[in-house]
């Protein structure tokens, strides 16, 4: 500071008529070392018009970074704010390291961070994203990432994979207590046609006909899992009244389609929980 000082002002007891600054006294300020907040006294120096010039030296030593930075590295690594005080304090007229002052300050240097990494550019890196179930979205993928987006079948067993849960929401039934069976028959019929596949296909879904084919090419490579890879289509558990029955199979559909459990014996472990529900859970219609 004391250089700083003299650069802006000049040497002590020099007369310089050109002297646009002059030393201003001094004044108790503090600069910040391993963490922490130690006093000192400050040279001041003002203009010629009386008005306060800062000394960049000063302000660098009084970063709030500097203090952020420490605190973060050290209680990221295990330090509580409670015990950083007694910890860290390294010399005697130190302060600035109370309980609240470090959370504060921690708070701020993680705000950074994160910000820092949001903020981070991603042209530079080979990033890959996986999603699961995203069937519905088909569409939108490949119309943003165009080849760049692809389907498969993730390898979650040491055993080859021969089956597939089958599309979401392209299951369709009719139930029992149908208010109009017939023509509630005659719409299932309909979905199994060329042209309602053709309407499936248009809205991005997946027509899920056998022997139709799709005009994206994501959601015909998972039509091929079935149609050239030969894998086992089996139909998704979803919409099950019964939560019990759903986690049960859950637990077994990664052994069927692995080949390692047969459907029916998955059936039959989903028929035992079912059995052991309670009466009143054991309906066949929805509440």
């Amino acid at each position: 500071m004391d250089c700083e000082v003299k650069a802006l002002v000049g040497p002590k007891n020099q007369v310089d008529p050109k002297r646009s600054n002059v030393r201003w006294g001094s004044e108790p300020g503090y600069c910040v070392v391993g963490g922490q907040k130690i006093p000192l006294q400050r040279p001041r120096v003002r203009d010629t018009r009386k008005r306060e010039v800062p000394l960049g030296s000063y302000e660098l030593m009084q970063r709030a970074s500097l203090m952020e930075d420490s605190v973060w590295q050290k209680v990221i690594h295990g330090l509580t704010t409670r015990r950083y005080s007694e910890v860290v304090k390294e010399l005697e007229q130190a302060y600035g390291i109370e309980k609240s002052t470090i959370s504060e300050h921690f708070i701020e240097a993680s705000r950074q961070r994160l910000q820092k990494l949001l903020e981070r550019p991603l042209h530079d890196q080979a990033l890959c994203a996986m999603m699961i179930d995203g069937t519905w979205d088909t569409q939108k993928f490949t119309s943003a990432l165009g080849n760049k987006v692809a389907a498969f079948v993730p390898p979650f067993s040491d055993n080859p994979i021969k089956g597939v849960v089958d599309f979401a929401g392209d299951g369709l039934s009719m139930t029992t207590y149908a208010k109009h069976p017939t023509q509630a028959a005659q719409f299932l019929t309909f979905m199994t046609t060329p042209q309602a596949g053709a309407i499936v296909n248009a809205a991005g879904l997946i027509p899920a006909i056998k022997g139709m084919s799709t005009s994206n090419p994501v959601n015909q490579q998972m039509l091929n899992f079935v149609s050239q890879d030969h894998m086992t289509a089996y139909p998704m558990l979803d919409n099950v009244v019964q939560p019990e029955v759903v986690t049960t199979g859950s637990k077994v559909l990664p052994s069927v389609l692995n080949g390692s459990m047969t459907p029916s014996a998955a059936l039959q472990n989903m028929q035992t929980t079912f059995g052991q529900l309670p009466s009143t859970s054991r309906g066949t219609s929805y509440p």
